[in-house]
């Protein structure tokens, strides 16, 4: 008895299940969820890695400014700070930048300015500029730069504003620059330039900025500038310009912004300004204009035109 009841339940025992291969549908749904996690994860990596990158900046002394791209609605909800590592940098200012954390500097993509000073970067991480795209002003001061160097600048036709003040800028280099780049501005304040980089800068009939501040221009350089036709500002402070370069018939039609701080310019030298029609102020600090020199031309003028302060 016994064992037929033990024939019985052995009769009844379920069967070993066999496995079933899970079916295309749900195999591409795990695919499509992984794929989903890993993009996440990457996105989530590259927004952290970007907001340590300018944090980095940022304890170096210098700046990131961005241009927020997600809604003012999502800012709101998740947090401005979230949402900055998404965000179009559109300007960088780096003191003292080396080259191991420059070279990051692609992370950024798309810059609209740089500014370097007295960046401590070689030949790589200047060719890291080139990574760089959209690049319209670009500042690098107070450093020495090499011929390889100054190639690579040649090669960033997106510039138009540059800023080479206290470099190791001579009329050499900057001639190769200028041959290869269409600027609107240019500063190459306490530089070696002297007239014959003038002559070349004459033919750049885009230059609407000009700083020659402490460099060794002179009148006769100068005066090959009277007709830029779209040059607005001239800064040729603590130079041997005096407003003779100026008198040029017809010439400086646009000039709008004068600086003459720390010249030889005089009370009667400053009368000779008044043809210019464009011109509306004149800084002329640290000369021999006298207070009653500026305010009669004031008077003159009608308005603050000289300022001797």
């Amino acid at each position: 008895m016994v064992e037929e009841m033990r024939s019985a339940d052995s009769a009844r025992e379920i069967p070993p299940r066999r496995f079933r291969m899970p079916s295309v549908v749900v195999l591409i749904q795990i695919a499509f969820l992984l794929l989903v996690a890993a993009i996440a994860g990457g996105v989530c990596w590259s927004a952290h890695s970007r907001l340590a990158f300018m944090a980095k900046i940022k304890a170096a002394g210098g700046n990131v400014t961005t241009s927020p791209t997600a809604p003012h609605w999502l800012r709101m909800t998740i947090g401005v700070e979230l949402t900055r590592a998404f965000d179009d940098v559109t300007s960088v200012s780096w003191p003292d930048a080396v080259d191991d954390q420059f070279v990051r500097i692609a992370k950024f993509g798309s810059i609209e300015k740089l500014s370097l000073h007295h960046p401590k970067l070689t030949f790589k991480g200047y060719a890291a500029l080139q990574s760089i795209s959209g690049l319209t002003t670009l500042s690098i001061t107070d450093t020495t730069l090499s011929d390889a160097e100054f190639e690579i600048l040649s090669e960033m036709r997106s510039v138009r504003e540059l800023t080479l003040e206290g470099s190791t800028v001579d009329d050499r280099s900057l001639l190769f620059l200028i041959r290869e780049m269409s600027l609107t501005s240019l500063d190459v304040d306490s530089t070696s330039v002297s007239d014959v980089s003038l002559k070349e800068l004459a033919k750049m009939n885009n230059l609407h900025y000009l700083s020659l501040r402490m460099t060794k221009v002179t009148n006769d350089g100068v005066r090959l500038l009277a007709f830029l036709p779209e040059l607005k500002y001239l800064e040729v402070s603590d130079t041997h310009v005096t407003p003779e370069a100026f008198e040029t018939p017809g010439g400086f039609a646009k000039l709008t912004y004068l600086y003459l701080s720390n010249t030889r310019t005089t009370d009667d030298s400053l009368f000779k300004l008044l043809h210019l029609p464009s011109l509306e102020f004149i800084l002329a600090s640290g000369t021999q204009v006298t207070k009653f020199g500026s305010e009669r031309l004031n008077q003159v003028k009608g308005r603050r035109f000289v300022s001797n302060q």
